[in-house]
């Protein structure tokens, strides 16, 4: 067996997206604390992707958690945050975000899904670290099924973060 880092270049969005669409999408999970019939719900892990999820499925955020909850105080903060991208991309793609826990972090972006669009793309330059025996067949999947980056989002990418 084979043991290579997980590299294809592309956001936590387009991973939930090709998971979900798969055929093992029933066996798709992250929380670490949930019962054997799903997610706890409530840990900072399930918010974080549930927040994904929402947004690649286009649904209003399904959580029991509120402003008012020890793990939404993160989100009542100004940013950074970690996941920032996926927040933003959330922030612009879930109907009824402003009346979540998420919606104070409204005040500190103007995402849009023109604005985090990238993140439904491929990066390209990450397709070379994949290993020889998968790259080929990697590159024609993220191609057809995701697309690849424009310059202007590969420009997006490698700035991120930066004042420049």
């Amino acid at each position: 067996m084979h043991i290579v880092l997980p590299v294809g270049g592309v956001s936590e969005a387009v991973t939930m997206r090709l998971a979900l669409e798969s055929e093992l999408a029933g066996q798709v999970r992250w929380c670490l604390s949930g019962a054997a019939d799903g997610p706890c719900r409530t840990c900072a892990k399930c918010l974080y992707k549930e927040l994904i999820q929402a947004a690649v499925e286009r649904r209003p955020l399904d959580t029991p958690l509120t402003a008012g909850h020890p793990r939404a105080r993160k989100w009542l903060r100004p940013p950074p945050y970690g996941g920032q991208e996926m927040v933003e991309y959330g922030l612009a793609r879930i109907p009824g975000i402003e009346r979540t826990l998420f919606a104070g972090a409204l005040d500190y972006f103007d995402a849009t899904e023109e604005s985090t669009s990238w993140l439904e793309h491929c990066y390209p330059p990450a397709l070379a670290e994949i290993p020889e025996p998968w790259r080929e067949r990697a590159t024609s999947f993220m191609t057809a099924e995701v697309g690849l980056m424009t310059e202007k989002e590969i420009h997006r990418v490698e700035t991120w973060g930066s004042t420049g």
